[in-house]
């Protein structure tokens, strides 16, 4: 059988059947917090001394407040959905009221724990703190977010017949069976549950209870090793996840059937202890497969005068400080519970669920009559509950805040010449503001030899570019720190390499001139290639003689000869096209 949950404000270490019930699983605890701790380890994947929230198989523990209400120090840090994982789109919840209470169910009044949570729970869906939990989805096949529907949708209260020790420790009872028998008989069943460990004098060891039967006899699954005459057999105490499960087997919600869109919460009364509970923990939620259905349940004890970390004022918004702050456990295992049923769905690198990103910050306060703290309206009355994290807007919110800036984008150069062959100087086509930094870039299609700076859009070539020639449209997509994106474009033009050829490249093809030679026009170069022509010859390099020159519009030399006899010397004209790219070729000229 498997069972998973996550603690709300302190890390449980459950025994569990002696450790033979393998399908128990536990997740996150909300630990004991000081201000300066600043992480939380699902602690099934990893280990650490700063870890407020722990996960402990398939449960998920609540830490506990800390010293210091941890008021401007939330657990920073992206938190992510790991797809395909389930949420709970508009969850139900069950109420069981475990232990001593009165009349828990029908209770409206404010001044109780149970109308307390009552309220807290009819109210909460369409509250605009539980507003926040709508940014969270699956996308098993599409997208689904969760809806602000919360229903409650049953309740019952349950007297301590499973016993007032939950989670740990064991019970004895006095037994009797024949030897090499598969059955016990015992003094009492109604803490025993199925799938238990039992242990004692003859029995074999870790052997597992796998059906109860006609009230005091009990199937085990392997033989007795002797007979048993008044035997002391121990068991294991029961865990919150069994009284739920009994209580869900025994029809006291309606069904035998756990409900697979409800979240069952146990709230447990003044006198039953649970393992860990005010000392490594306030809460914590969980799924079970100990029935034939899985289903998601939360434990919240009542923490009476407790000076532990679960109770964050002791003059509170209702008068009643113990109800007060299980209203704040709830609110927290309820969100985590949504938006991490199964403990595999939304969490951050280090582990933490919503909630555990915001455990026991509460944000902007107000005082009310009686000088407690309130910081939000559930229902019909004033809660101090702690605030939840965004993923859109990265953050600790008490109500759903408005959307962040989508990022936007200006086109800075809408065209842009290239060439083959050619270095690229740096540009940034697009530009990015608004959003949320820091930013990333992308280009499309891609361009041999043409590469973008991820973070900051500027465009460069790697070496020399080795593109084809043509005209590309060209797309920067942009994408901020919260997924916000947009794309703009650009227009390319490149051109195939600009050349330069000469039939006097050599002292031994060099022009000859004499030196009364008059009115020359000698083409010397020839440039062709680009697709910016426009061309526009210079003398790059060398004097040429007294008289002659570079016609720039044609790179003919021109001009009358004056000198004397000069030997082939070597000279370089410059080409230039429309676009500003050139290149060199020298040439050879002699005067004889």
């Amino acid at each position: 059988m498997l069972a998973s949950k996550k603690l709300s404000v302190a890390l449980l270490a459950a025994t569990i059947f002696g450790g033979t019930l393998q399908g128990i699983n536990f997740a996150h605890a909300e630990d004991y917090v000081a201000a300066s701790e600043s992480g939380n380890i699902r602690e099934d994947r990893h280990d650490s001394p700063d870890s407020p929230s722990k996960v402990t198989g398939s449960i998920e523990k609540m830490p506990l407040m800390g010293k210091a209400l941890r008021a401007a120090n939330p657990i920073t840090g992206t938190i992510l959905y790991h797809a395909p994982a389930p949420v709970m789109i508009n969850p139900r919840v069950y109420s069981l009221w475990y232990g001593t209470w009165s009349s828990p169910c029908s209770d409206t009044s404010l001044t109780s724990t149970p109308g307390i949570l009552n309220n807290l729970i009819s109210g909460i869906g369409v509250s605009d703190w539980y507003g926040i939990n709508t940014q969270y989805y699956q996308n098993i096949s599409g997208k689904q977010y969760v809806t602000n529907i919360v229903t409650p949708a049953g309740c019952a209260s349950m007297p301590a017949t499973m016993g007032t020790t939950l989670d740990g420790g064991t019970f004895t009872l006095t037994g009797n069976a024949l030897a090499s028998s598969t059955t016990l008989t015992v003094g009492d069943t109604a803490k025993i549950s199925v799938g238990e460990s039992v242990s004692g004098g003859g029995i074999r060891n870790r052997t597992l209870v796998t059906a109860v039967l006609n009230g005091t006899q009990i199937t085990i699954s392997n033989p007795t090793s002797a007979a048993i005459s008044n035997g002391t057999i121990t068991f294991s105490n029961p865990t919150t996840e069994m009284v739920v499960a009994k209580a869900i087997a025994s029809s006291a919600f309606g069904s035998r059937t756990p409900d697979a869109n409800g979240i069952y919460f146990i709230f447990t009364s003044i006198n039953v202890a649970v393992n860990g509970f005010l000392t490594s923990y306030c809460g914590y939620h969980g799924y079970s497969d100990l029935l034939t259905t899985r289903f998601k349940y939360s434990f919240i004890g009542d923490p009476g005068s407790s000076t532990s970390g679960c109770i964050p004022q002791s003059v509170s918004p209702h008068g009643y400080a113990a109800g007060d702050a299980m209203a704040n456990v709830t609110a927290h295992e309820l969100v985590e519970a949504v938006s991490d049923p199964e403990l595999n769905a939304w969490f951050d690198s280090r582990g933490n669920e919503n909630a555990d990103k915001c455990n026991f910050v509460f944000g902007a306060t107000t005082t009310e009559s009686n000088n407690s703290l309130s910081n939000v309206t559930i229902g019909s009355s004033r809660y101090l509950i702690q605030q939840n994290w965004s993923p859109v807007n990265n953050g600790c919110f008490s109500a759903l805040p408005p959307p962040p800036a989508p990022v936007n984008a200006t086109v800075a150069v809408s065209s842009k010449q290239l060439m083959v062959g050619q270095s690229v100087a740096a540009f940034t086509p697009v530009t990015a503001s608004s959003g949320t930094t820091p930013y990333t870039y992308s280009l499309s299609p891609a361009v041999p030899g043409l590469r973008i700076n991820a973070t900051t859009g500027q465009i460069t070539s790697s070496g020399t570019l080795v593109a084809t020639s043509g005209a590309v449209v060209e797309t920067v997509s942009i994408t901020d720190s919260l997924g916000s994106s947009i794309s703009k474009t650009f227009n390319l033009q490149i051109s195939a390499a600009l050349t330069l050829t000469t039939n006097y490249g050599t002292s031994g093809t060099a022009i000859s001139l004499t030196g009364s030679a008059t009115n020359i026009s000698q083409k010397v170069v020839t440039a062709g290639g680009s697709a910016f022509a426009n061309y526009t010859y210079s003398l790059n390099s060398g004097a040429l003689p007294v008289g002659l020159s570079i016609d720039p519009a044609t790179g003919a030399l021109k001009g009358n000869v004056r000198s004397t006899a000069l030997p082939a010397t070597s000279y370089t004209v410059q080409v230039t096209d429309g676009a500003g790219f050139s290149v060199t070729r020298a040439f050879f000229l002699k005067i004889v």
